[in-house]
């Protein structure tokens, strides 16, 4: 592994890196999701949201907090729904 590939890693690990990276699959998923059937590529924005709400929990309604989503749910969301 060279130095900037680690340097890149430990960036990645520290929360601004996390916060970074959920924000990426939020909008990712976001406008994925607007793509029309049938070439909507499900599969894939499912996997984004299992990663962004298995690996960044911390950061992913921030992005629709951040957009004026104030409802608290996250992006794309199927098993959380609303907060209590």
């Amino acid at each position: 592994m060279t130095d900037d590939e680690k340097r890149a890693w430990k960036f990645a690990l520290s929360m601004r890196g996390q916060y970074i990276l959920a924000q990426a699959l939020s909008v990712a998923i976001e406008t994925m999701s607007k793509v029309p059937h049938p070439h909507t590529e499900v599969s894939n924005i499912e996997d984004m949201k299992y990663i962004l709400e298995s690996l960044f929990p911390v950061f992913a309604g921030l992005h629709n907090l951040n957009k004026g989503g104030l409802d608290g749910t996250t992006v794309g969301s199927t098993n959380r729904g609303k907060r209590r």
